[in-house]
This record gives C-alpha cells, sequence and structure tokens, in this order.
C-alpha cells in the first residue's frame, strides 16, 4: 500500500534506557514525490521525577499483578504528561494520532518476548486521542530482534546520511548502503556513564568533564572488552538487565576510584564503536558521514575519543536532532503503521519476514 497524500499530525513519545524523562515530539509527515518529508513543530522533554525513576528501575523485580498496575500508571502519566503537552502549545484539536515506544523493562527475543510498558489503552484515555504502540512485538514473534527500530526511519527521513550512530542507554549504529541496511546495538553508553557519575554525586557526567580527568584502568578496559555479548554475530540488541549484572557487576567499586572507572567506560564505548565497523563486510567507508544523536552526542569528551577509532568524519548535528531523533522517529513508524506499511524489516532485525508492527488503541475514528 503505498502512503497516501495526507499530512499525519503525530505526536511521538519516547522513554529511553537512560530514564532521563518523556521525549514528546509534534511532526508532520507527508510522503510527496516519492519521498517521506517532515517538519518538527514542537519538542519538550518532561524529567521524570526522582520517585518515577524508582518505580520504573523496579519494576522488572515486581510480581506480575503489581508489574501489570504500574505498566497502567505509567500509561496514564505517558497520556496526561502528552495532553498537558497539547494544551501548552494548543495543538489538541490539530493532533490525529500518538506513537509511544513505552518504558522496556524485558527485552529478551531469544525466548520470544519483549515488554514495553506504558499502557497504550491508558496513553490513549489520558490524552483523549488515538495511539499506535507495542511497534517490537509482531517483530520479535517472526522471530527478530525486535531491534533496533530506528533505521528504518533514518532510510526514509535522512536520505542523504549513510552511518548514524545514536548514543542513549545504549549505543546502536546503523549502515546504509544502496541495497541494504546493517543494524545493531553495540555496547553500554549512558546507563554506564549515568550509574558511575551518580556514584560522584553527578546526575550525569556534563560534557564529559569527569571522565576526561580520569585515568584509565587496563584490567576493567580489558574485562570490558571481553564481553560475551561482543561475540555475538549481529544483528544483535542489548538491555539495561545485562549491562546492570556484567559490566557493572565486574566493578570493583571498593578498590576503584569512581572518576577513573568514568575514563575506563568512555574509552571502552569509543574502542566498542569503533570495532563495530569491523562487523560490516563490502560497505565501502571512504568519504562517508556518521551522524551521532542521542544525549551522548552532547558529551564533548566521548566524541573525541570516538573520532580517535572510527574511519569516518562524524557530524554533531543541531541540538533537537541531537535530543529528539529517536521519538520523531517513533512518530513515523506509527505513521507507516497507521498507513497499513512495513515498519520492521527482516534484514535488519534477523526475523523471518518485514511486519507492521504496532497495535493500536482508537480514543475516536479517524479516516486515513
Amino acid at each position: 500500500m503505498l502512503p497516501n497524500e495526507k499530512v499525519l499530525k503525530i505526536i511521538g513519545l519516547m522513554s529511553g534506557t537512560s530514564l532521563d524523562g518523556l521525549d514528546l515530539v509534534f511532526v508532520h509527515l507527508w510522503y510527496e514525490k516519492n519521498k517521506w518529508n517532515y517538519k518538527i513543530i514542537f519538542s519538550e522533554c518532561v524529567d521524570y521525577e526522582e520517585d518515577w525513576k524508582k518505580m520504573i528501575a523496579s519494576i522488572p523485580n515486581l510480581s506480575a499483578e503489581a508489574f501489570w498496575q504500574k505498566h497502567v500508571e505509567l500509561g496514564h502519566y505517558f497520556g496526561k504528561s502528552t495532553y498537558d503537552f497539547m494544551q501548552k502549545h494548543n495543538i489538541f484539536d490539530e493532533v490525529d494520532w500518538l506513537v509511544s515506544h513505552g518504558q522496556t523493562i524485558f527485552h529478551q527475543p531469544q525466548l520470544g518476548y519483549t515488554a514495553q510498558i506504558g499502557c497504550g489503552a491508558a496513553v490513549s484515555a489520558s490524552a483523549q486521542k488515538n495511539v499506535v504502540c507495542d511497534l517490537r512485538s509482531m517483530d520479535v514473534a517472526h522471530n527478530g530482534q525486535g531491534a533496533p527500530l530506528v533505521p528504518v526511519g533514518e532510510k526514509y527521513l535522512f536520505q542523504d546520511c549513510s552511518i548514524f550512530l545514536n548514543l542513549g542507554g545504549i549505543s546502536n549504529i546503523s549502515f546504509h548502503s544502496s541495497n541494504k541496511i546493517s543494524a545493531f546495538d553495540i555496547s553500554p553508553a549512558n546507563t554506564l556513564l549515568n550509574f558511575f557519575s551518580k556514584k560522584l554525586g553527578f546526575a550525569y557526567d556534563e560534557s564529559g568533564k569527569l571522565a576526561k580527568n580520569g585515568k584509565l584502568i587496563p584490567t576493567l578496559m580489558e574485562q570490558w572488552n571481553n564481553n560475551p555479548f561482543y561475540k555475538k554475530p549481529i544483528p544483535k540488541s542489548l538491555h539495561t538487565d545485562y549491562i546492570l549484572e556484567t559490566f557493572i557487576a565486574q566493578v570493583d567499586l571498593n578498590h576503584l576510584e569512581p572518576i577513573d572507572i568514568l575514563n575506563t567506560a568512555v574509552e571502552h564505548i569509543a574502542f566498542s564503536i569503533g570495532e563495530s565497523f569491523k562487523l560490516i563486510s563490502g560497505f565501502d567507508f571512504k568519504n562517508k558521514k556518521m551522524i551521532v544523536t542521542g544525549g551522548g552526542a552532547l558529551n564533548n569528551y566521548l566524541i573525541e575519543r570516538i573520532k580517535n577509532y572510527v574511519p569516518v568524519e562524524v557530524i554533531i548535528p543541531n541540538k533537537e536532532t541531537i535530543l529528539y531523533k529517536e521519538a520523531l522517529i517513533m512518530a513515523f513508524l506509527g505513521g507507516l503503521r497507521i498507513q497499513e506499511t512495513h515498519n520492521c524489516y527482516k534484514t535488519i532485525t534477523g526475523a523471518t519476514q518485514n511486519s507492521i508492527g504496532g497495535a493500536i488503541y482508537l480514543h475516536h475514528k479517524t479516516l486515513k
């Protein structure tokens, strides 16, 4: 089914693994002259209060009943936050759809399931809008990784670029050639950096100033570099639970200085990103550019170290793109779902077939 010419007016909701807050982007999407186009109208991050951060972090350890309760509570929170966003910018009557990624809690594609909480029905009820959610489950049902999702949006919304690095809670990358997209998670990123920044009394390491003043710990660097995750074939995906149970659990906080751990974490992330280029065969890196987005793109020291390891030019875009690209792409993937067009590709996720991912909750009937 080809996209029609109607302008889709969508708010994308994205809550990442770093738990910074809920990203909201109101975007217009339209298909014209064989190309998807977009315009960001408004964007905002609703910071999570500490109680919400603690609640979300505790969810994996809850009973099934308590888990489902928090799933619904978070959905209403997402919906109310989005409703307030619409009222603030006077766009309630203009918005057609919301697309909510949810908060990833469990992601075990090898066992056939993934869970992004933030109940879509609750989002719809509290925001009083139609909602697309649960974008990953269909791909996982077809034996895919359910990740990464972002490369499909990159392919259609940023056609002048060929390599995309995202530095969120987890680093992930996609390589776009003329006939193939290779994409996968690389390593821990802000999940690792923020954990050890907090040991120094900071929510995060602004511009990488803390890490820059630390010293490399060779034994820890070697441990992290030899993590079994790096031996897995691509495509592959990483999750916060695994980072906590392996990367962070390996650190002896009684004998190592947090500032040195931070320095080592930056070096490990940068090294791993460089190594990821070796996993791609037949890709000509000559004169190619890599755009970096996600909160980690604002970490100047991390970017400096990444440049030391990669064979391409590193581009840092404007701050709006850095911070809200994933929410923008969630809106786009939801737009494809609304248009009944494939938004998960087997060549990216390893699934047995392409699929149209996303559950729909209708607050009211909207014609395509």
